[in-house]
């Protein structure tokens, strides 16, 4: 987040909107983020899904 390359306050607001299911882009977005972390810190362990 230093860094520049996550905007908090987009972050915060798309995490109300789907909270608020207020729109589907959101948690395609969200997705995005925690995938793009979770490969930046170089996890080679498949991500588990909490259905």
């Amino acid at each position: 987040m230093t860094s520049g390359l996550i905007d908090p306050a987009a972050i915060r607001a798309a995490l109300w909107q789907a909270a608020r299911g207020q729109s589907a882009t959101a948690i395609a977005d969200l997705h995005q983020l925690l995938v793009t972390c979770w490969w930046l810190t170089g996890h080679s362990a498949p991500l588990e899904a909490a259905c």
